[in-house]
């Protein structure tokens, strides 16, 4: 798809309908590469002038997919319309005490996804929370027509970092150096649809822009057990329990 220099971002939510963008071409469409999309630092807790905790989230794109919600036949000579609903949300099906603790799901809210060639995507506050939606599609006489709800795929990882004895140490496992990581599979089901009069099939590799991972935050990776007396209890109450090892 050739876009104009000029062109630097598209709004999907302008053009999928008229499946003017790639991605309304296939069910499943994964990035060319690695895709960091994201990078946020999450406070887990502040102490003023005693210690803290955070947490560092780095989200990769996994894929995007168009899941069929409905589909409708009309055999008759007149169009028919319908109404259509369905639910926007940000739902964590792994490490879920890690996402409730970094409200991970609400930290998409502006964060883009895309590139110039295929459009980009901005998530808002509607796709971030549980949220129905509501539209009307019209189906041709003679026709059928596939609803198709836009979803995108994250992988985020995420480490741990205490500020604590005037410095900043990294998570560790027992007994070693082995930074402990919580990774979260997601998915955003976003208000974006696709409708189409023959069903979709097929994946697809595309190129997302995609970010350049930052540097640690902290100096040293610190051994689990050597960790302050509340980040430890915060960290296993989120299921990490410096039982990583390398």
């Amino acid at each position: 798809m050739s876009v104009p220099d000029s062109v630097v971002q598209v709004d999907l939510k302008d053009v999928l309908a008229a499946g003017s963008d790639p991605l309304t071409n296939y069910i499943h469409v994964e990035p060319t590469s690695s895709t960091i999309v994201n990078q946020k630092r999450h406070t887990i807790y502040y102490r003023a002038g005693d210690e803290a905790l955070y947490g560092t989230a780095i989200t990769y794109l996994v894929s995007v997919d168009n899941e069929k919600l409905m589909s409708w036949s009309n055999g008759t000579d007149r169009d028919q319309t319908y109404s259509q609903t369905y639910t926007t949300d940000f739902k964590s099906t792994t490490s879920t005490e890690v996402s409730t603790s970094l409200s991970l799901g609400p930290s998409f809210e502006g964060v883009s996804i895309g590139s110039v060639d295929i459009g980009v995507k901005t998530f808002d506050s509607q796709e971030t929370s549980t949220e129905s939606s509501h539209t009307t599609v019209t189906v041709g006489a003679q026709s059928d027509l596939y609803f198709y709800q836009r979803k995108y795929n994250l992988q985020t990882e995420v480490y741990f970092t205490l500020d604590a004895w005037n410095d900043f140490w990294i998570a560790g496992s027992n007994g070693g150096y082995h930074v402990q990581i919580a990774t979260i599979n997601s998915t955003i089901s976003t208000r974006d649809y696709v409708t189409r009069t023959q069903a979709l099939t097929g994946s697809a590799r595309l190129r997302f822009d995609g970010q350049s991972r930052e540097g640690w935050f902290g100096n040293y990776v610190r051994k689990f057990e050597n960790l302050t007396s509340r980040a430890k209890s915060t960290l296993r109450s989120m299921g990490i329990d410096g039982s990583q090892q390398g």
